[in-house]
């Protein structure tokens, strides 16, 4: 019974960190930016110009990320099914 209710709580772990990550890519989306169907940006996400960030699909930022674009023409392209690790650093 214990190892059941540790793997519903894993689960439900699981799926609020995905609504969560979903979420702040909506409000990057909110700001500008073109974001995909299923975007996930972890916490600490942190896009400078986000309406200069086209995620594709399925796109997945995990926490501490810093996008950093240096001017307003510059774009920053993930494309579908892009990744980037934790504490990333992009700078165009």
């Amino acid at each position: 019974m214990s190892t059941s209710f540790a793997r519903l709580t894993w689960r439900c772990r699981v799926l609020t960190r995905v609504v969560c990550d979903r979420m702040r890519a909506r409000s990057l989306a909110l700001q500008g930016a073109r974001i995909g169907p299923k975007v996930r940006a972890g916490w600490g996400t942190l896009v400078d110009r986000p309406w200069c960030l086209h995620a594709g699909g399925r796109c997945f930022i995990e926490a501490q990320c810093y996008l950093k674009s240096v001017a307003d023409h510059a774009m920053i392209r993930l494309g579908a099914y892009s990744f980037l690790g934790c504490g990333t650093e992009i700078d165009c």
